[in-house]
Protein backbone atom coordinates (compact mmCIF):
# COMPACT_ATOMS: atom_id res chain seq x y z
CA UNK A 1 0.00 0.00 0.00
CA UNK A 2 1.33 3.46 -0.89
CA UNK A 3 2.58 5.82 1.85
CA UNK A 4 0.05 8.49 0.83
CA UNK A 5 -2.90 6.12 1.34
CA UNK A 6 -1.42 4.80 4.60
CA UNK A 7 -1.13 8.36 6.00
CA UNK A 8 -4.67 9.11 4.87
CA UNK A 9 -6.11 6.01 6.58
CA UNK A 10 -4.22 6.78 9.78
CA UNK A 11 -5.64 10.30 9.73
CA UNK A 12 -9.18 8.95 9.32
CA UNK A 13 -8.67 6.50 12.19
CA UNK A 14 -7.36 9.32 14.39
CA UNK A 15 -10.60 11.22 13.70
CA UNK A 16 -12.65 8.27 14.98
CA UNK A 17 -13.54 6.57 11.69
CA UNK A 18 -13.30 2.76 11.64
CA UNK A 19 -11.92 0.64 8.78
CA UNK A 20 -12.19 -3.16 8.79
CA UNK A 21 -8.72 -3.48 7.29
CA UNK A 22 -5.65 -1.37 6.78
CA UNK A 23 -6.25 -1.31 3.06
CA UNK A 24 -9.27 0.28 1.37
CA UNK A 25 -10.40 -1.58 -1.74
CA UNK A 26 -13.24 -1.75 -4.23
CA UNK A 27 -14.84 -4.49 -2.11
CA UNK A 28 -14.95 -2.06 0.80
CA UNK A 29 -16.69 0.48 -1.43
CA UNK A 30 -19.25 -2.12 -2.49
CA UNK A 31 -19.98 -2.89 1.17
CA UNK A 32 -20.61 0.80 1.88
CA UNK A 33 -22.88 1.24 -1.15
CA UNK A 34 -25.26 -1.43 0.12
CA UNK A 35 -26.77 1.37 2.18
CA UNK A 36 -30.05 2.32 0.51
CA UNK A 37 -29.21 6.00 0.27
CA UNK A 38 -26.26 5.26 -2.02
CA UNK A 39 -28.12 2.85 -4.31
CA UNK A 40 -29.39 4.17 -7.64
CA UNK A 41 -32.50 2.62 -9.25
CA UNK A 42 -30.73 1.61 -12.50
CA UNK A 43 -27.17 0.43 -13.21
CA UNK A 44 -26.29 3.22 -15.66
CA UNK A 45 -27.45 6.15 -13.52
CA UNK A 46 -23.99 6.58 -12.01
CA UNK A 47 -22.94 8.02 -15.38
CA UNK A 48 -25.87 10.49 -15.26
CA UNK A 49 -24.60 11.65 -11.84
CA UNK A 50 -21.22 12.45 -13.38
CA UNK A 51 -22.89 14.59 -16.06
CA UNK A 52 -24.85 16.41 -13.33
CA UNK A 53 -21.59 16.98 -11.47
CA UNK A 54 -20.04 18.53 -14.60
CA UNK A 55 -23.05 20.88 -14.94
CA UNK A 56 -22.91 22.07 -11.32
CA UNK A 57 -19.11 22.39 -11.32
CA UNK A 58 -19.44 24.65 -14.40
CA UNK A 59 -17.57 22.51 -16.91
CA UNK A 60 -17.80 23.64 -20.52
CA UNK A 61 -18.47 20.12 -21.88
CA UNK A 62 -18.43 16.40 -21.04
CA UNK A 63 -16.55 13.77 -23.02
CA UNK A 64 -17.76 10.16 -22.69
CA UNK A 65 -15.95 7.30 -24.41
CA UNK A 66 -17.27 3.74 -24.52
CA UNK A 67 -14.79 0.96 -25.09
CA UNK A 68 -14.86 -2.81 -24.86
CA UNK A 69 -16.03 -3.21 -21.24
CA UNK A 70 -14.41 0.13 -20.43
CA UNK A 71 -15.91 3.58 -19.94
CA UNK A 72 -14.15 6.94 -19.58
CA UNK A 73 -15.61 10.32 -18.60
CA UNK A 74 -13.70 13.59 -18.77
CA UNK A 75 -14.66 17.18 -17.94
CA UNK A 76 -12.89 20.31 -16.70
CA UNK A 77 -14.60 22.00 -13.73
CA UNK A 78 -14.20 25.71 -13.03
CA UNK A 79 -12.30 24.96 -9.80
CA UNK A 80 -9.73 22.18 -9.50
CA UNK A 81 -10.57 19.27 -7.21
CA UNK A 82 -7.86 17.00 -5.82
CA UNK A 83 -8.33 13.26 -6.28
CA UNK A 84 -7.51 12.58 -2.61
CA UNK A 85 -10.13 15.15 -1.57
CA UNK A 86 -12.68 13.25 -3.65
CA UNK A 87 -11.52 9.98 -2.00
CA UNK A 88 -12.05 11.61 1.40
CA UNK A 89 -15.67 12.36 0.49
CA UNK A 90 -16.21 8.85 -0.94
CA UNK A 91 -14.92 7.23 2.28
CA UNK A 92 -16.68 9.58 4.69
CA UNK A 93 -20.04 7.83 4.55
CA UNK A 94 -21.83 11.20 4.56
CA UNK A 95 -23.62 13.16 1.84
CA UNK A 96 -21.45 16.13 0.81
CA UNK A 97 -22.90 19.59 1.42
CA UNK A 98 -21.61 20.81 -1.95
CA UNK A 99 -24.08 19.91 -4.71
CA UNK A 100 -21.30 19.35 -7.25
CA UNK A 101 -19.49 16.94 -4.92
CA UNK A 102 -22.81 15.27 -4.07
CA UNK A 103 -23.34 14.29 -7.71
CA UNK A 104 -19.70 13.28 -8.20
CA UNK A 105 -19.41 11.22 -5.02
CA UNK A 106 -22.79 9.52 -5.53
CA UNK A 107 -21.72 8.55 -9.04
CA UNK A 108 -18.39 7.14 -7.85
CA UNK A 109 -19.96 5.23 -4.97
CA UNK A 110 -22.60 3.74 -7.25
CA UNK A 111 -20.08 2.81 -9.94
CA UNK A 112 -18.30 0.67 -7.36
CA UNK A 113 -21.56 -0.96 -6.34
CA UNK A 114 -21.97 -2.50 -9.79
CA UNK A 115 -19.99 -5.42 -11.17
CA UNK A 116 -16.98 -3.20 -11.67
CA UNK A 117 -13.45 -4.54 -11.92
CA UNK A 118 -11.67 -1.21 -11.35
CA UNK A 119 -12.63 2.40 -10.73
CA UNK A 120 -10.14 5.23 -11.02
CA UNK A 121 -10.25 9.01 -11.10
CA UNK A 122 -7.52 11.56 -11.76
CA UNK A 123 -7.73 15.23 -10.82
CA UNK A 124 -5.45 17.97 -9.60
CA UNK A 125 -2.05 16.49 -8.78
CA UNK A 126 -3.04 12.92 -7.90
CA UNK A 127 -4.82 9.83 -9.19
CA UNK A 128 -6.77 7.19 -7.22
CA UNK A 129 -7.35 3.60 -8.39
CA UNK A 130 -9.64 1.14 -6.59
CA UNK A 131 -9.45 -2.60 -7.29
CA UNK A 132 -10.80 -5.66 -5.54
CA UNK A 133 -7.38 -6.48 -4.11
CA UNK A 134 -6.44 -2.97 -2.99
CA UNK A 135 -6.06 0.64 -3.93
CA UNK A 136 -3.42 3.10 -5.01
CA UNK A 137 -2.76 6.84 -4.93
CA UNK A 138 -0.10 8.20 -7.24
CA UNK A 139 1.07 11.52 -8.63
CA UNK A 140 -0.67 12.76 -11.78
CA UNK A 141 -0.34 15.65 -14.17
CA UNK A 142 -3.24 16.65 -16.36
CA UNK A 143 -6.23 18.90 -16.85
CA UNK A 144 -9.74 18.44 -15.49
CA UNK A 145 -11.21 15.25 -14.05
CA UNK A 146 -10.92 11.87 -15.76
CA UNK A 147 -12.92 8.90 -14.45
CA UNK A 148 -12.50 5.36 -15.74
CA UNK A 149 -14.39 2.15 -14.97
CA UNK A 150 -13.97 -1.35 -16.36
CA UNK A 151 -16.81 -3.89 -16.35
CA UNK A 152 -17.07 -7.65 -16.87
CA UNK A 153 -19.22 -9.16 -19.64
CA UNK A 154 -22.95 -8.58 -19.07
CA UNK A 155 -25.97 -10.43 -20.44
CA UNK A 156 -28.83 -8.45 -22.02
CA UNK A 157 -32.35 -9.11 -23.26
CA UNK A 158 -33.15 -9.96 -26.88
CA UNK A 159 -35.24 -6.76 -27.16
CA UNK A 160 -32.28 -4.61 -26.15
CA UNK A 161 -30.06 -6.38 -28.66
CA UNK A 162 -32.51 -5.85 -31.54
CA UNK A 163 -33.04 -2.15 -30.74
CA UNK A 164 -29.37 -1.29 -30.19
CA UNK A 165 -26.82 -0.04 -32.72
CA UNK A 166 -24.40 -2.74 -33.81
CA UNK A 167 -21.47 -0.70 -32.50
CA UNK A 168 -22.82 -0.89 -28.95
CA UNK A 169 -23.72 -4.57 -29.14
CA UNK A 170 -20.00 -5.28 -29.27
CA UNK A 171 -19.50 -3.36 -26.02
CA UNK A 172 -20.48 -4.24 -22.48
CA UNK A 173 -21.67 -0.73 -21.67
CA UNK A 174 -25.17 -0.72 -23.19
CA UNK A 175 -27.03 0.09 -19.96
CA UNK A 176 -24.74 3.06 -19.29
CA UNK A 177 -25.26 4.35 -22.83
CA UNK A 178 -29.06 4.07 -22.55
CA UNK A 179 -29.23 5.99 -19.28
CA UNK A 180 -26.99 8.71 -20.66
CA UNK A 181 -29.02 9.30 -23.84
CA UNK A 182 -32.48 8.88 -22.29
CA UNK A 183 -31.87 11.24 -19.34
CA UNK A 184 -29.27 13.81 -20.42
CA UNK A 185 -31.08 15.34 -23.43
CA UNK A 186 -31.90 18.32 -21.16
CA UNK A 187 -28.22 18.98 -20.36
CA UNK A 188 -27.26 22.67 -20.81
CA UNK A 189 -23.65 21.86 -21.76
CA UNK A 190 -22.48 19.76 -24.73
CA UNK A 191 -22.13 16.03 -24.06
CA UNK A 192 -19.95 14.16 -26.55
CA UNK A 193 -20.36 10.40 -26.81
CA UNK A 194 -17.45 8.76 -28.63
CA UNK A 195 -16.67 12.12 -30.23
CA UNK A 196 -20.22 12.78 -31.46
CA UNK A 197 -22.44 15.46 -29.92
CA UNK A 198 -25.39 14.00 -28.02
CA UNK A 199 -28.71 15.23 -29.42
CA UNK A 200 -29.96 17.55 -26.69
CA UNK A 201 -32.53 20.31 -26.25
CA UNK A 202 -36.04 20.38 -24.80
CA UNK A 203 -37.20 18.46 -27.84
CA UNK A 204 -35.05 15.42 -28.58
CA UNK A 205 -35.79 11.97 -30.05
CA UNK A 206 -33.92 10.58 -27.04
CA UNK A 207 -36.74 11.82 -24.80
CA UNK A 208 -38.98 9.03 -26.14
CA UNK A 209 -36.56 6.34 -25.06
CA UNK A 210 -35.90 3.13 -26.91
CA UNK A 211 -38.32 0.18 -27.12
CA UNK A 212 -37.13 -2.64 -24.88
CA UNK A 213 -39.40 -5.59 -25.71
CA UNK A 214 -38.81 -7.81 -28.75
CA UNK A 215 -42.39 -7.31 -29.97
CA UNK A 216 -42.22 -3.50 -29.88
CA UNK A 217 -38.87 -3.48 -31.65
CA UNK A 218 -40.09 -5.73 -34.48
CA UNK A 219 -43.35 -3.76 -34.83
CA UNK A 220 -41.32 -0.56 -35.12
CA UNK A 221 -39.32 -1.99 -38.03
CA UNK A 222 -42.47 -3.17 -39.83
CA UNK A 223 -44.17 0.24 -39.48
CA UNK A 224 -41.32 2.37 -40.84
CA UNK A 225 -42.87 2.80 -44.30
CA UNK A 226 -46.49 2.99 -43.19
CA UNK A 227 -47.92 6.53 -43.58
CA UNK A 228 -48.41 8.21 -40.21
CA UNK A 229 -46.08 5.74 -38.53
CA UNK A 230 -43.20 7.27 -40.48
CA UNK A 231 -43.83 10.74 -39.01
CA UNK A 232 -41.72 11.77 -36.02
CA UNK A 233 -41.76 15.50 -35.34
CA UNK A 234 -42.21 18.16 -32.71
CA UNK A 235 -45.17 20.34 -33.65
CA UNK A 236 -44.46 23.12 -31.14
CA UNK A 237 -42.22 24.30 -28.29
CA UNK A 238 -43.22 26.93 -25.72
CA UNK A 239 -41.06 28.36 -22.91
CA UNK A 240 -43.04 29.32 -19.80
CA UNK A 241 -42.27 32.55 -17.95
CA UNK A 242 -43.67 31.69 -14.52
CA UNK A 243 -44.70 28.59 -12.58
CA UNK A 244 -45.14 29.20 -8.84
CA UNK A 245 -42.54 27.44 -6.73
CA UNK A 246 -40.40 26.11 -9.58
CA UNK A 247 -36.61 26.72 -9.69
CA UNK A 248 -36.56 27.15 -13.47
CA UNK A 249 -34.58 25.68 -16.35
CA UNK A 250 -31.78 27.09 -18.52
CA UNK A 251 -32.86 28.11 -22.02
CA UNK A 252 -31.16 25.83 -24.57
CA UNK A 253 -31.98 27.78 -27.75
CA UNK A 254 -31.65 31.34 -29.04
CA UNK A 255 -34.42 33.79 -27.99
CA UNK A 256 -37.18 34.44 -30.54
CA UNK A 257 -38.91 37.82 -30.86
CA UNK A 258 -41.71 36.41 -33.00
CA UNK A 259 -43.10 32.93 -33.74
CA UNK A 260 -40.54 30.79 -35.57
CA UNK A 261 -42.21 28.54 -38.17
CA UNK A 262 -40.22 25.96 -40.12
CA UNK A 263 -42.30 25.32 -43.21
CA UNK A 264 -40.54 22.08 -44.23
CA UNK A 265 -40.14 19.85 -41.21
CA UNK A 266 -37.81 16.84 -41.38
CA UNK A 267 -37.73 13.91 -38.99
CA UNK A 268 -37.22 14.99 -35.35
CA UNK A 269 -37.38 18.72 -36.13
CA UNK A 270 -39.59 21.48 -34.65
CA UNK A 271 -42.40 23.17 -36.62
CA UNK A 272 -43.40 26.08 -34.30
CA UNK A 273 -41.37 27.87 -31.62
CA UNK A 274 -43.35 30.53 -29.78
CA UNK A 275 -41.72 33.91 -28.92
CA UNK A 276 -39.66 34.19 -25.75
CA UNK A 277 -36.97 36.53 -24.45
CA UNK A 278 -35.79 34.53 -21.46
CA UNK A 279 -32.41 33.42 -20.17
CA UNK A 280 -34.13 31.07 -17.74
CA UNK A 281 -37.52 29.45 -18.24
CA UNK A 282 -39.92 28.33 -15.52
CA UNK A 283 -40.72 25.30 -17.64
CA UNK A 284 -41.09 24.07 -21.22
CA UNK A 285 -44.04 22.56 -23.11
CA UNK A 286 -43.62 20.52 -26.29
CA UNK A 287 -46.33 19.11 -28.57
CA UNK A 288 -45.07 15.91 -30.18
CA UNK A 289 -46.51 13.78 -32.97
CA UNK A 290 -45.46 10.17 -33.43
CA UNK A 291 -46.98 6.73 -33.06
CA UNK A 292 -47.91 5.65 -29.53
CA UNK A 293 -47.03 9.08 -28.17
CA UNK A 294 -47.51 9.49 -24.42
CA UNK A 295 -48.13 12.72 -22.56
CA UNK A 296 -45.57 13.05 -19.78
CA UNK A 297 -44.14 15.42 -17.23
CA UNK A 298 -40.33 15.26 -16.98
CA UNK A 299 -38.72 16.47 -13.76
CA UNK A 300 -35.22 17.86 -14.36
CA UNK A 301 -32.47 18.47 -11.83
CA UNK A 302 -29.09 19.88 -12.83
CA UNK A 303 -29.35 18.98 -16.51
CA UNK A 304 -30.79 15.46 -16.25
CA UNK A 305 -34.28 13.95 -16.14
CA UNK A 306 -34.53 12.43 -12.68
CA UNK A 307 -38.13 11.20 -12.85
CA UNK A 308 -41.18 11.08 -15.15
CA UNK A 309 -44.94 11.01 -14.58
CA UNK A 310 -47.51 10.06 -17.23
CA UNK A 311 -50.25 12.64 -17.84
CA UNK A 312 -53.84 11.67 -18.57
CA UNK A 313 -54.48 14.04 -21.47
CA UNK A 314 -55.51 11.56 -24.18
CA UNK A 315 -59.18 11.55 -25.29
CA UNK A 316 -61.22 8.65 -23.85
CA UNK A 317 -61.44 5.55 -26.03
CA UNK A 318 -64.56 5.28 -28.17
CA UNK A 319 -66.90 2.32 -27.89
CA UNK A 320 -69.32 0.49 -30.17
CA UNK A 321 -72.12 -1.65 -28.72
CA UNK A 322 -70.37 -1.53 -25.38
CA UNK A 323 -67.05 -2.69 -26.82
CA UNK A 324 -64.09 -0.31 -26.43
CA UNK A 325 -62.42 0.20 -29.77
CA UNK A 326 -58.61 0.25 -29.98
CA UNK A 327 -57.35 3.78 -30.40
CA UNK A 328 -53.89 4.80 -31.50
CA UNK A 329 -52.53 7.99 -29.97
CA UNK A 330 -50.20 10.13 -32.08
CA UNK A 331 -50.38 13.50 -30.31
CA UNK A 332 -48.73 14.04 -26.93
CA UNK A 333 -47.91 16.90 -24.58
CA UNK A 334 -44.57 16.90 -22.78
CA UNK A 335 -44.13 19.22 -19.79
CA UNK A 336 -40.57 19.77 -18.58
CA UNK A 337 -40.05 21.39 -15.16
CA UNK A 338 -37.17 21.80 -12.74
CA UNK A 339 -37.03 20.39 -9.21
CA UNK A 340 -34.99 21.06 -6.08
CA UNK A 341 -32.85 18.67 -4.08
CA UNK A 342 -35.25 18.95 -1.13
CA UNK A 343 -38.07 17.50 -3.30
CA UNK A 344 -36.14 14.29 -4.08
CA UNK A 345 -35.86 11.15 -1.99
CA UNK A 346 -32.54 9.64 -0.97
CA UNK A 347 -32.11 7.84 -4.31
CA UNK A 348 -32.03 11.29 -6.01
CA UNK A 349 -34.11 9.86 -8.88
CA UNK A 350 -37.62 9.97 -7.43
CA UNK A 351 -39.73 12.82 -6.05
CA UNK A 352 -41.22 12.48 -2.59
CA UNK A 353 -44.74 13.63 -3.57
CA UNK A 354 -44.46 13.18 -7.33
CA UNK A 355 -48.09 12.51 -8.31
CA UNK A 356 -49.45 15.35 -6.18
CA UNK A 357 -46.85 17.77 -7.55
CA UNK A 358 -47.62 16.78 -11.16
CA UNK A 359 -51.35 17.34 -10.61
CA UNK A 360 -50.70 20.76 -9.06
CA UNK A 361 -48.37 21.82 -11.90
CA UNK A 362 -50.82 20.74 -14.61
CA UNK A 363 -53.35 23.06 -13.04
CA UNK A 364 -50.93 25.98 -13.58
CA UNK A 365 -49.74 24.90 -17.04
CA UNK A 366 -53.10 23.89 -18.55
CA UNK A 367 -53.98 27.38 -19.96
CA UNK A 368 -50.57 27.56 -21.67
CA UNK A 369 -51.09 24.11 -23.23
CA UNK A 370 -54.49 25.12 -24.57
CA UNK A 371 -53.12 28.37 -26.00
CA UNK A 372 -50.26 26.52 -27.69
CA UNK A 373 -52.64 24.00 -29.28
CA UNK A 374 -54.81 26.83 -30.60
CA UNK A 375 -51.72 28.54 -32.07
CA UNK A 376 -50.94 25.26 -33.85
CA UNK A 377 -54.42 25.09 -35.34
CA UNK A 378 -54.03 28.61 -36.79
CA UNK A 379 -50.63 27.87 -38.37
CA UNK A 380 -51.19 24.26 -39.41
CA UNK A 381 -51.75 25.24 -43.05
CA UNK A 382 -48.00 26.01 -43.31
CA UNK A 383 -46.96 22.55 -42.08
CA UNK A 384 -45.11 20.38 -44.59
CA UNK A 385 -43.40 17.17 -43.50
CA UNK A 386 -40.64 15.37 -45.40
CA UNK A 387 -39.78 11.80 -44.52
CA UNK A 388 -36.52 12.21 -46.44
CA UNK A 389 -33.42 13.65 -44.83
CA UNK A 390 -32.43 17.24 -45.75
CA UNK A 391 -29.50 15.85 -47.78
CA UNK A 392 -31.77 13.51 -49.76
CA UNK A 393 -34.27 16.31 -50.40
CA UNK A 394 -31.52 18.65 -51.60
CA UNK A 395 -29.98 16.05 -53.92
CA UNK A 396 -33.41 15.22 -55.34
CA UNK A 397 -33.97 18.88 -56.23
CA UNK A 398 -30.56 19.17 -57.90
CA UNK A 399 -31.08 15.93 -59.81
CA UNK A 400 -34.24 17.32 -61.43
CA UNK A 401 -32.12 20.12 -62.98
CA UNK A 402 -29.52 17.68 -64.32
CA UNK A 403 -29.59 15.25 -67.21
CA UNK A 404 -30.94 11.73 -66.69
CA UNK A 405 -27.53 10.14 -66.25
CA UNK A 406 -26.17 12.79 -63.89
CA UNK A 407 -29.41 12.89 -61.91
CA UNK A 408 -29.53 9.13 -61.43
CA UNK A 409 -25.90 9.08 -60.25
CA UNK A 410 -26.51 11.96 -57.84
CA UNK A 411 -29.52 10.32 -56.28
CA UNK A 412 -28.16 6.81 -56.05
CA UNK A 413 -24.76 7.83 -54.70
CA UNK A 414 -25.80 10.61 -52.32
CA UNK A 415 -29.38 9.89 -51.28
CA UNK A 416 -29.93 6.22 -51.97
CA UNK A 417 -32.46 4.50 -54.20
CA UNK A 418 -35.38 5.78 -52.07
CA UNK A 419 -35.14 9.15 -53.87
CA UNK A 420 -35.10 7.80 -57.45
CA UNK A 421 -38.89 8.22 -57.95
CA UNK A 422 -38.46 11.98 -57.36
CA UNK A 423 -36.36 12.12 -60.52
CA UNK A 424 -38.20 9.75 -62.87
CA UNK A 425 -41.79 10.68 -61.89
CA UNK A 426 -41.64 14.28 -60.57
CA UNK A 427 -45.21 15.23 -61.49
CA UNK A 428 -46.78 12.09 -60.07
CA UNK A 429 -44.72 12.30 -56.89
CA UNK A 430 -45.59 15.99 -56.39
CA UNK A 431 -49.33 15.28 -56.73
CA UNK A 432 -49.12 12.36 -54.31
CA UNK A 433 -47.16 14.49 -51.83
CA UNK A 434 -49.76 17.27 -51.95
CA UNK A 435 -52.57 14.79 -51.26
CA UNK A 436 -50.62 13.16 -48.41
CA UNK A 437 -49.79 16.53 -46.82
CA UNK A 438 -53.44 17.59 -46.91
CA UNK A 439 -54.51 14.32 -45.29
CA UNK A 440 -51.74 14.63 -42.71
CA UNK A 441 -52.73 18.17 -41.74
CA UNK A 442 -56.37 17.09 -41.39
CA UNK A 443 -55.31 14.18 -39.17
CA UNK A 444 -53.17 16.41 -36.95
CA UNK A 445 -56.05 18.92 -36.75
CA UNK A 446 -58.40 16.14 -35.62
CA UNK A 447 -56.04 15.03 -32.86
CA UNK A 448 -55.52 18.62 -31.62
CA UNK A 449 -59.27 19.30 -31.53
CA UNK A 450 -59.90 16.08 -29.62
CA UNK A 451 -57.23 16.94 -27.07
CA UNK A 452 -58.65 20.46 -26.63
CA UNK A 453 -62.10 19.00 -25.99
CA UNK A 454 -60.56 16.56 -23.50
CA UNK A 455 -58.85 19.39 -21.60
CA UNK A 456 -62.08 21.41 -21.45
CA UNK A 457 -63.79 18.56 -19.59
CA UNK A 458 -63.80 18.82 -15.79
CA UNK A 459 -61.57 16.31 -14.04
Amino acid sequence: MSEELQRYLEQQQAEGRFFESSQFSLDSLRARTKLARFQLPLPGLWLVKLVQAAVVLKADQVQVRFGNRRLEVHFSPEETLEADQILHEVLSGALPASKGLLHLVTGLRSSGAELTETVSWSSGSSSVTLRSDGSEIRAWEGQGITIQATRPVRSRSLGSMLASPVSHLARQTLEDHDCLTERCWTCPIPVYVDGRLLNNGYYSPHSRGRPKSVWNVLRGHLRKRNGLDNLQACLAVRHLEDIPGRPGLPVLSAPAEKPQVQTTVYSNQVFLTTPFALTKAAGVITVEFHREARSEMNFVWDGAVVSTTCLDLAPPAQSFLGIRLPQLQYLAIRCIVGVRRSELDLSQFQLINQEALAEELIGHIKPDIQELLKDLLRLLGHFHYSSLSPLTQDLASKALLSGPAVGAVLLTAGAGTEALPFFFFPGLIAAAQAANELALRQTIKMFIQRMLRRMDQPV
